[in-house]
Parts: structure tokens; sequence; C-alpha cells
């Protein structure tokens, strides 16, 4: 009976023909669920064929169905030659992978030339204007802390301003930004650092671009490998981009350093200050914290509370007060989560202890203003900010660590020797 599903094919010669084995074979009582009149049980005993290995290499002589099917694209379809019933349950697998029956080579050259662009479009929309073409020109004013910490990183003697190294650029970020993500943010857009490469985001992109590169750079024309090319190598830069009325990065340099120290400051100004010495202040305390906790095995969770904590720490004690709490209160928190260890109480169910530990301690120094503050050395590999540095002795001028300080006391030292003006 014919199958509007399929169509068979007889290919054995009339005298190897056995005479209905290849209908019954494909006769189905629901095409649709692959139901099979017969099992292939049925069918041995129906032939007097005992084995139905037997039965499998007979009907590899006795012909094929030739069915109809859609692709892995699921747009396409073609016309497959199906010999064993095993051949047709694989063939209801889809995939447009290149291993795959199904494989549409065309839709998937489609697909790949579609996530490449989409890849290139994602990257060039976080470029600065311009940059996208390689053409890394500058376009805007400096503010005070961009220029400060601008000259920061342009004074390092071990940077090469043409080709800043990962770990140069990791260190500058970790000591001297901080998280003031801010303003190293404007020094990119404005075009007078060029980081694509240590952009997280950008990273993951180019990476991305690489992975289909890597499996589908057999499907990808000329003009497209051009373009990932051009693309990452674009984007696979780390430099100062020195302005052009600059005739080196010494002459710049020794501009920006002469403009830092005479410049008279705005009100802006003076708010982009107390929030650069505050995001470094808890950078720092968090630095410490954490450290403490590797140390010492102390379980932790890095979240707002904690850092609201730290916050109010960096407000009412200097650096070294701070490591001295941090230090000293954390024996509380190994002796307390010992404790709990021996009443059931899992390790992650301790996070919280640092903070309630710390939190308690403050809550008795605002009863008793009078305790005697005890501070502690910060350790010998701690790393001073360069920005820190410079401003105590070429603006404050008093050559003090800020250390010893306060928040409110490294502001207030600073901008008081400022010259303000209004906005």
């Amino acid at each position: 009976m014919d199958n509007p599903n399929f169509e068979i094919h007889k290919i054995a010669k009339n005298n190897e023909i056995i005479e209905g084995l290849l209908y019954d074979y494909w006769n189905f009582t629901n095409f649709e669920r692959r139901e099979y009149r017969y099992t292939l049980k049925q069918l041995s005993h129906r032939y007097d064929i005992y084995y139905q290995d037997l039965l499998t290499n007979l009907m590899k002589t006795q012909g094929y169905i030739e069915i109809n099917m859609l692709m892995g694209c699921q747009e396409c379809r073609k016309n497959f030659k199906v010999f064993l019933r095993k051949e047709l349950e694989a063939l209801d697998k889809k995939s447009n992978n290149e291993w795959d029956i199904h494989f549409c080579v065309e839709c998937y050259r489609k697909d790949t030339v579609r996530k490449i662009n989409d890849t290139i479009d994602s990257i060039n929309n976080m470029l600065p204007l311009g940059h996208k073409e390689g053409n890394f020109q500058i376009n805007g004013t400096l503010s005070y802390m961009e220029k400060l910490l601008f000259l920061t990183l342009l004074d390092d003697n071990e940077i090469d301003p043409n080709n800043i190294k990962e770990h140069q650029w990791n260190n500058f970020i970790q000591v001297e930004i901080n998280k003031s993500y801010d303003i190293i943010n404007n020094l990119v857009s404005k075009g007078y650092i060029v980081a694509h490469r240590y952009d997280g985001n950008i990273k993951n992109q180019i990476e991305q671009l690489s992975l289909i590169l890597q499996e589908s750079g057999k499907y990808i024309d000329k003009n497209q490998e051009s373009r990932i090319t051009f693309t990452m190598d674009n984007t696979n830069k780390a430099f100062i981009n020195l302005p052009a009325e600059h005739p080196s990065f010494r002459f710049f340099s020794r501009c920006l350093h002469n403009d830092v120290i005479s410049s008279s400051v705005s009100i802006s100004d003076i708010k982009q200050i107390e929030s650069y010495v505050k995001n470094k202040r808890q950078a720092e305390l968090l630095s410490i914290f954490l450290r403490t906790c590797k140390e010492k095995g102390i379980p932790y969770k890095e979240d707002n509370a904690l850092n609201m904590v730290l916050s109010n720490m960096a407000e009412k004690f200097n650096l070294k007060e701070c490591n001295n709490i941090i230090e000293y209160r954390s024996k509380n928190v190994i002796a307390n989560i010992q404790q709990a260890s021996r009443k059931g109480i899992y390790r992650h169910q301790t996070q919280h202890y640092f903070r309630a530990e710390l939190m308690r301690h403050l809550d008795l120094i605002d009863k008793n203003p009078d305790m005697k503050r005890f501070e502690k050395p910060l350790d010998i590999d701690w790393a001073i900010s360069q920005t820190e540095t410079f401003v105590s002795t070429y603006i404050i001028r008093d050559n003090k660590f800020w250390s010893g300080l306060t928040v409110n006391e490294i502001i207030s030292n600073w901008v008081s020797s400022l010259n303000v003006s209004p906005d």
C-alpha cells in the first residue's frame, strides 16, 4: 500500500527480491508516531528469517524509502534515502551541526555571518566615537580628578605609554582608581586612554568572535574574515593617546603637572574629590577585610550591609586604626565560629558573624567615645598610591601618608589647599 509520507524504491534484482518484505517492513499503523504494523520479531517469523541481524542485512539489499524532511535549519527540505528503521529514528533527531545528517550548509553559513555581524556590532557599540574605524581622536576636556589620575598613569616609569601591559593596567585600577570607575571611564570615552583589550565586556565579545572563527571558520568568506581580523586588531590595544598639540609624553606630563597644582577647582571638582577619597578608603578597607578572612579562613558575604559597616568605619577611624579593629575582632569571630560548629551550625551559616562583630564594636565605641584607640601598621607589601603621594607632596605639602588620617581629614586637608572658584 502506498504511503503519502514517503516513496518505496526496490533495488534488489528479481531473483533476490523477497516478495512483500520491503512493504511489510515499512508498513505503519501511525507514521507520525513511528508505530509499525509488524515488529522485527514478527517479520522474522513471517518470512522465516530466524536471525534479526540477517533481517537487517537483507533490508539493505531489498530497497529503501525516500522521504522528504525538514533539515536542521528548520527551513529547508531535502530528500533522504532510508534503508533501516533505526536510520529513520536518527533522522527524527534534528540539529544543524555539521556532523549531523540534517546539516544545512547554506543556512549554517547565513547563521554564522549573522552571529559575526551581531558580535562585531555589539563591540562597536561599546567603543567611543570613531574608535570602531580605528580613529583614536581626543574629544573632550578633563576635570581636575581626571587630570590627576591621568598624570599618575603618565608618570609611572614602569609603563610604556605606547603599550600598557595587563598587570600594569590592573595595578593602576586597583591602587589608584579603586572604585572611582567613572574617572577611568571618562578618560577612555574622551580618548585620552585607549584600553579596549582590558574592557571586560569587550573581552567577552572578542572571545565569542574567536570561538565563532574557531568553530565555523571554513564557512566564512574573505570579507567576513577581514572584518573579524580588523575588529580584533582594533580592540587589542592599550595605550595613552598623546594629544596632537604636545610633542612628547614628557612635555605633556609637565603641562598636566603644572595644571593640576596651579589651577582653580570648581564645586563639582570638590564633590569628585570627596567621592574619590571615600571610594579609595572603602576599597582599602574591603581589601584588608577580605585578606584577613582569607588568611584566617573566616567565611564572609560581601554585600551592601558589609559595605555600610566599612563605610561607617572609614568615617570614624584612620586606616591603621581600622586595620587594628579588623585584626583584633577577627579573633572573636574565629572563637564564635568554632562555638557555632560545636552546636551543629554550618560554616556557610556564619557568613555574617564578622560583620556583626564589627557592628557591635562600633556601637561600643559610640557609647564610649573616650575609649583608647590603637593602630596596627599596614602589611609590608601594602601598595602606596602614587596619587596619594602626589597630593601630599605637591598640593597639601605636608608629606603625610593617608593611612594615619580619616576620610574627612584627608578631604579637609586637600580642599583647603586649593583655590576654589564657582562653577
